[in-house]
């Protein structure tokens, strides 16, 4: 089988780019049970933002990305790559002055029919609101219905335009895929119609062997932290909950007890762009300058790193489809301390601590609770069991994903009637 996959061409949403990376890294441990893996690299799109998942794959089809429709222009020619406005100021100054134009490359065949010609059995795709090949059997990974539990964190437009793509995904998709049963039984719930064509993969978060040869005592130089600490990876988006963090760590404090906590992620929240200044003016009011402690964005072996150092991994979201750090956390064989939420209580992570997110003093006991009790660092004997076992897990993974894309490839050959 040749399975294509249509990722993410940007950074934006680092755990988006993470779950295509780590399926396929999943794909490529079951040796001659493995399918042929192509990634599609979107014409005018970063080159170096596809270099995380080509380690993985064995080539790259160069499509052109589905655009909105122009006036008087077909769909496959609405591509910011050849068009004159989108040439960098002095290209356009310099064609303008120019007796001739250069020539212009030959586009290449429709791509309504491309990825069939191609020889590509099956897709697995993010979502894309104007798809125009269809032409082999789509997976389609639907993240979460986030917007439909919080209404409220979303302006109007941007509600509609959610809604409208996963109505024409699903209804495009030959079956749609999620990460856990709560997504299931969302989107079973909001497209009843669609319900029987919806599949869970049950994900395993890769970890390179390479993360385990240097101690992380230089990762903790190098960013000045303590030797002990709490680590909560989750980027600062208002439903990360690292307001209710804070809340719990003053009440501790003004119990005599100090931990600190480490955070990593991107500082921006595209839908409320003052969380973060937010999130820094309560730091101070609280005086946790020296407990709550931001690192923004890190490196990936530095994410790592801090996972093997710290005492747990903390995710206390009010919201998550899957919760990526929880997974990780499992994976490199470390303890976690997660809000109660069912996709996490999906994953059962060995010995996880869960709290409600909502109640501060619930998550500020939990803390208390882990802080006093496990010593930080790398857990040895956790991370040697983690990974005697995880191989096996992505093999079991990854045939879940073949057996689905079977199953869509079949489906498509023989639509019903």
């Amino acid at each position: 089988m040749r399975l294509a996959f249509e990722p993410f061409s940007g950074s934006a949403w680092m755990a988006g780019t993470i779950t295509i990376r780590d399926l396929l890294a999943a794909l490529n441990q079951l040796g001659d049970e493995r399918p042929i893996l192509e990634l599609v690299e979107w014409w005018g799109s970063e080159a170096a933002s596809y270099e995380p998942y080509r380690p993985f794959v064995d080539g790259s089809l160069r499509l052109l990305f589905p655009r909105p429709p122009r006036s008087n222009q077909p769909q496959s020619l609405a591509t910011p790559a050849m068009r004159f406005e989108s040439l960098p100021v002095r290209a356009r100054r310099l064609l303008t002055f120019s007796p001739v134009l250069p020539p212009v490359p030959p586009l290449p065949n429709r791509p309504d029919e491309m990825i069939k010609r191609l020889g590509v059995d099956c897709v697995f795709s993010v979502p894309v609101e104007y798809r125009f090949d269809r032409s082999t059997a789509l997976l389609v990974w639907i993240y979460d219905l986030q917007h439909h539990h919080f209404p409220e964190l979303l302006d109007r437009s941007e509600l509609g335009r959610r809604n409208r793509i996963i109505e024409l995904e699903a209804e495009r998709a030959t079956l749609l895929v999620v990460k856990s049963e709560s997504v299931r039984q969302d989107l079973a719930t909001f497209l009843p119609q669609h319900k029987d064509k919806i599949r869970v993969m049950r994900f395993v978060s890769d970890i390179p062997n390479d993360v385990y040869e240097p101690a992380p005592d230089a990762t903790i130089a190098h960013y000045n932290l303590p030797a002990k600490f709490i680590y909560l990876p989750n980027q600062f988006w208002q439903h990360k909950n690292h307001l209710r963090v804070i809340y719990a760590l003053e009440r501790l404090r003004e119990a005599r007890v100090f931990p600190v906590v480490v955070c990593t992620g991107s500082t921006g929240d595209h839908r409320n762009p003052d969380y973060f200044a937010q999130v820094m003016h309560e730091i101070e009011r609280a005086q946790l300058q020296e407990q709550f402690l931001i690192l923004g964005s890190v490196p990936r072996r530095d994410v790592f790193a801090l996972m093997r150092q710290s005492v747990c991994v903390m995710n206390p979201s009010i919201f998550e489809g899957f919760g990526l750090s929880a997974s990780e956390a499992t994976s490199l064989g470390k303890r976690t301390l997660l809000a109660d939420l069912p996709s996490l209580r999906e994953q059962n992570p060995p010995d996880a601590i869960f709290f409600d997110p909502n109640n501060t003093d619930a998550l500020a006991e939990r803390i208390l609770e882990i802080w006093a009790t496990v010593e930080p660092g790398p857990d040895l004997p956790r991370e040697a069991a983690a990974r005697e076992t995880l191989a096996g897990r992505q093999r079991a993974f990854a045939r879940e994903i073949v057996e689905i894309a079977s199953e869509a490839v079949r489906a498509f050959r023989t639509p019903s009637s």
